[in-house]
């Protein structure tokens, strides 16, 4: 019985704080992280139509990906 309070109890908690959280510095904190760990690194991600690019990445800005893709920088 008391796990099961408990298990309600933590739901109802999470639920309720779902709202409070902002998107846009959630995707603020996940561009600077990017940044941070993969600037001078491989990396590959998809584009619209299904399209696979890989290239070094550059530089991270709030609206691009900047990567060397065969020598020369490419904006995404």
């Amino acid at each position: 019985m008391n796990k099961f309070l408990f298990s309600i109890l933590l739901g109802c908690a999470v639920l309720q704080a779902q709202p409070g959280i902002n998107l846009q510095i959630v995707r603020d904190i996940r561009l600077q992280n990017l940044k941070r760990d993969y600037t001078g690194s491989t990396i590959r991600f998809i584009v619209p139509g299904s399209t696979s690019v890989m290239g070094v990445l550059k530089d991270v800005t709030d609206k691009n990906f900047i990567i060397s893709h065969n020598g020369s920088p490419a904006v995404y």
